[in-house]
């Protein structure tokens, strides 16, 4: 009994002490680790100084992902992304006006740090100019705001959002 207590006090003294690592390996590929990266990694950046802290904002944005609403920039488009919870989502490109340029629509997952896109489709023509996404990295979560690494390298910013229009699934997907 005192060894289990003992280790409940200490386990999350060891996890503070961690941090957390972001680094980039030799094919630009980034990662995420509570140990420091190998020495044959490129660049190295300890984006937080706790890792319980992090891992607690992580695991309220997981919570909070299905069924959110989210705004946000990318490629110099305004952007609404609607996670659904039925693993749907539906991501809406539009002008700085509010002119809406186009949807796609496809499948989402949160894993770890990752939100990964698959099965996207054009769900509404217009945004041909603009890639899908495939995956971003959230770097953070917190009152909020979502700070993304995305799969090009770019780091943006979405918000939560109560403005839903024009992201509804497709009647074969609800």
């Amino acid at each position: 009994m005192r060894r289990v207590l003992l280790l409940a006090l200490l386990l999350p003294a060891l996890a503070h002490a961690a941090g957390v690592y972001r680094w980039v390996d030799d094919d630009g590929k980034v990662h995420f680790s509570t140990t420091p990266p190998p020495q044959a990694a490129g660049r190295e950046e300890k984006v937080a100084d706790s890792a319980p802290e992090v891992a607690e904002d992580l695991r309220a944005l997981a919570r909070r992902l299905p069924s959110s609403l989210w705004k946000g920039e990318r490629d110099g488009y305004q952007v609404k992304l609607a996670f659904h919870d039925n693993g749907y989502y539906v991501e809406q490109i539009g002008t700085a006006s509010g002119r809406s340029v186009g949807s796609f629509v496809g499948k989402w997952a949160f894993e770890h740090r990752m939100i990964r896109f698959s099965d996207v489709q054009v769900y509404r023509p217009g945004v041909e100019a603009v890639p899908p996404l495939a995956e971003f990295t959230v770097e953070y979560y917190r009152d909020g705001v979502m700070k993304l690494l995305l799969d090009d390298g770019t780091v943006t910013y979405y918000r939560r959002s109560t403005d839903g229009s024009g992201l509804s699934l497709p009647a074969e997907l609800r």
